[in-house]
């Protein structure tokens, strides 16, 4: 399932134009079961770190805490 926040990769894009395979845009739901499900995302934090990127660290801080907060809901 795509979860991609086009004005988050898009800010990425600008400012590391190459990064485009490893934003963390894929979320996993898998069945456990009856009624319980496991949601998955990548962390963007560590995904992004390879890039070793200044401005895209803190992108992706903001994303993982926008992602965080989808889980949390759930």
């Amino acid at each position: 399932m795509g979860a991609c926040n086009p004005v988050f990769a898009d800010k990425v894009l600008i400012e590391e134009p190459h990064v485009s395979t490893l934003l963390p845009c894929n979320v996993t739901i898998r069945s456990l079961g009856g009624e319980d499900y496991e949601v998955a995302i990548m962390d963007p934090a560590a995904a992004m770190s390879v890039v070793q990127n200044p401005a895209i660290e803190s992108l992706a801080g903001e994303v993982r805490g926008k992602l965080m907060s989808m889980l949390e809901g759930l």
